[in-house]
């Protein structure tokens, strides 16, 4: 069985970009920066829906990740941390978004 300290250094290290590819966000290309920037005005609309009951702390973050890549320290008991589910749906490469 794994232990709490193991799974919070195996997902530490997955939420530092070890396991994400960074290059997949074209931060030096303005026209994919405006079209990723108009595609999150989309998903944020949906993401504020009443029935999806996430707060604006975690879509700040999930903002963060989509526009830049940007992933928070992973903290179990914390509300800005990224579920892996979320981390494929919002990049751009797995997301196809």
């Amino acid at each position: 069985m794994i232990t709490d300290d193991r799974l919070e250094e195996l997902a530490d290290a997955l939420f530092k970009g070890k396991a994400i590819n960074g290059d997949a966000w074209r931060l030096d290309d303005n026209d994919w920066v405006k079209q990723r920037a108009e595609r999150w005005r989309v998903l944020k609309k949906e993401l504020l829906h009443p029935y999806n009951e996430i707060n604006k702390t975690k879509i700040k973050t999930l903002e963060r990740y989509f526009l830049k890549g940007k992933i928070p320290r992973f903290n179990i008991t914390a509300d800005i941390s990224i579920s892996l589910g979320f981390m494929c749906w919002l990049h751009p490469v797995l997301g196809d978004n």
